[in-house]
């Protein structure tokens, strides 16, 4: 009797777990295909990533070797072929070292370009922010000096890596425009500053002491530029390398 009940118990299970499979079993074999076609993409993505990341590397060796060897032309179109297929450290790496192969041919106008495409393509703040310093400079030599504004202003803040240059350059474009009293107030914060280092101090003293208009120029109280600075991280100017 005892086994009879048992049996009977057995198959009311059977039944149930029956029922529960065919309620529920679609569902479950269909989350089992969708975390193992996750697991296959995440794999197949890193290994691709990898893959793409290995490539870059070798396409930019063999230019950086056509370059050196005096392949200009070949090396240019390899770094810029680079840039459209790569990720964004080889990307923008690649297209700043053709902008200096742009400058060198006196091309500044396509360095510009470059540089701009450099300072997009890069994730690190601390490249994309040297490419845009890189391309202000290019532009202050050839005399465009509103242009040279826009892309220091955003470089002059606490904590930016290249903020102190940005700023000289600010400064001598202010010059350039004859804004004298905003020139001065650069100068005056650089040449009390405790993060430009040694060379962006003394050049900021020499300027306020040997240029005539900035010694007469106003200064507003209110503008706490003229202040010094907190102490700063050193500047990182390390070459740039891509990101991973």
């Amino acid at each position: 009797m005892v086994d009879f009940i048992n049996e009977v118990e057995e198959e009311l299970r059977k039944d149930q777990y029956n029922t529960l499979l065919r309620k529920w079993g679609p569902l479950i074999a269909l989350l089992a295909v969708a975390v193992v076609a996750a697991a296959g993409l995440y794999e197949y993505t890193k290994t691709a990533g990898d893959r793409a990341a290995r490539n870059a590397s070798i396409e930019y060796i063999a230019a950086d070797e056509a370059l050196d060897a005096g392949n200009v032309d070949d090396a240019l179109s390899r770094f810029e072929a680079i840039a459209q297929k790569a990720g964004p450290g080889y990307a923008g790496l690649s297209l700043s070292r053709a902008a200096a192969i742009e400058m060198e041919r006196g091309n500044s106008e396509r360095a510009v370009a470059l540089l701009d495409n450099a300072a997009a393509s890069y994730q690190t703040p601390l490249h994309g922010e040297l490419a845009q310093y890189k391309a202000a400079m290019i532009l202050s030599d050839l005399g465009r000096h509103d242009e040279v504004l826009q892309r220091v202003n955003p470089l002059v803040e606490t904590g930016k890596p290249y903020t102190d240059l940005a700023r000289e350059l600010r400064a001598f474009t202010y010059l350039a425009l004859n804004d004298t009293d905003r020139a001065r107030r650069d100068f005056l914060f650089l040449s009390s500053s405790l993060s430009a280092g040694d060379g962006l101090t003394t050049r900021a003293k020499q300027m306020l002491a040997l240029t005539p208009s900035l010694g007469s120029a106003k200064i507003d109280a209110t503008d706490d530029t003229a202040a010094a600075p907190e102490p700063a991280a050193p500047q990182d100017d390390t070459p740039e390398e891509p990101e991973q």
